[in-house]
């Protein structure tokens, strides 16, 4: 549930300011962490 918002959230942020790249990767980075974690 929390990864779906922090998606939204990502999307959002990219419509509405451009988030720069270099964020948004590390954001992306994070969420992978937490996907990973949550399926072992």
């Amino acid at each position: 549930m929390a990864v779906n918002l922090l998606e939204e959230k990502i999307e959002s942020e990219v419509e509405g300011e451009g988030t720069r790249t270099w964020e948004r990767g590390a954001i992306e980075q994070q969420l992978g962490e937490r996907m990973s974690l949550d399926n072992e």
